[in-house]
């Protein structure tokens, strides 16, 4: 009970020094199916929130959670591998949850390289004439890498990469503030 308490306080007590943060990103996601000769695309947006730890020399290391919502566009077929088709066919990214530990470095002056690790949940459904896909929860290891260029005011303008499933990666760009 005492090490749970004296754990529960550490984070507290270093949540208080940390910088909280959040983003809003458009991404571009591509999901490819190995059975498929043309991958989809989908376009969707990201809200994350965040805390910065910023005590570390040469690195800041923080936590992410983000949501990302998407709708797929509908094509009129796909044509798998083994010559059969689906007519009008979609794919949709109900909800990803993510929770990235995220580590940011100076490259030059107000340009910052990053890191994401961690691990995501996602609803996907498919979707065609005569075929549904159950929407079932999926969870996965994600990484990615990206820049952030901070400007006056603590408002960042932001670029990453993100590979969410074996089949699910994206350019995300968009803006963070600081609070």
């Amino acid at each position: 009970m005492l090490k749970k308490i004296l754990i529960i306080s550490i984070l507290f007590s270093n949540l208080l020094s940390a910088k909280m943060y959040t983003d809003l990103k458009y991404a571009l996601l591509n999901c490819s199916k190995n059975e498929t000769n043309k991958d989809f695309k989908i376009n969707g947006y990201k809200l994350a929130l965040g805390y910065m730890f910023e005590n570390l020399p040469y690195i800041d290391i923080g936590i992410e959670n983000s949501i990302l919502y998407a709708n797929g566009r509908e094509r009129d077929s796909v044509d798998f591998k083994d010559e059969t088709s689906l007519k009008n066919a979609s794919i949709n990214i109900d909800f990803l949850y993510a929770i990235h530990l995220k580590a940011t470095t100076q490259i030059v002056d107000i340009l910052y390289g990053t890191i994401y690790l961690g691990v995501d949940t996602a609803r996907v459904g498919t979707a065609a004439s005569d075929y549904t896909n159950s929407n079932s929860w999926d969870s996965s290891f994600s990484y990615g890498v990206g820049l952030e260029y901070w400007i006056p005011m603590d408002v960042s303008i932001q670029l990453n990469y993100i590979s969410y499933f074996n089949n699910i990666d994206g350019i995300e760009f968009g803006f963070g503030l600081k609070f």
